[in-house]
């Protein structure tokens, strides 16, 4: 399965964003789903019969995005899927304290984030769906880390 043919949901409490988002994904040939928040990104998350690239937002109402990972890295189903944090505060001593880089391997990104930046991301997360799917695939996959990602591996 090629990386782009992996959907992506965006959990974002912000429409403009979410829109702005959605738009850049789908220029990139992604099919998108979305979410307004974490509740509706859990849901999403369950009825899903793929893996999923999932950009998330840190502070949403309702359930923001740090309840919504943790609910997922409890579930089975949530550890299938590739997540991306969005904050515009990030605090790593708060991810830390939940866990989650450790049960889901989740990236953060700040906001304002660069474009070109979180569509590599979402590349190098999709390309880890596909080699999840097809683990054989592993090892000649492993050479095409994107740049964003070998950089911030150092």
């Amino acid at each position: 399965m090629p990386a782009r043919d992996v959907p992506v949901l965006v959990v974002e409490d912000d429409d403009d964003t979410r829109e702005v988002l959605r738009l850049l994904l789908e220029d990139e040939g992604y099919r998108v789903l979305e979410a307004r928040d974490g509740a509706e990104g859990l849901g999403a998350l369950r009825a899903s019969r793929e893996p999923l690239v999932v950009i998330v937002d840190w502070w949403m109402p309702l359930m923001d995005g740090l309840q919504m990972l943790g609910a997922a890295a409890r579930l089975a189903y949530g550890r299938h899927h590739r997540y991306v944090l969005l904050s515009a505060t990030y605090d790593p001593r708060e991810l830390r304290r939940r866990g989650l880089p450790a049960l889901l391997d989740v990236t953060v990104m700040r906001k304002p984030f660069h474009v070109e930046e979180l569509l590599a991301e979402v590349a190098y997360q999709a390309e880890r769906v596909v080699r999840w799917a097809a683990p054989d695939a592993a090892d000649a996959a492993d050479e095409h880390l994107t740049p964003h990602r070998q950089q911030s591996a150092s």
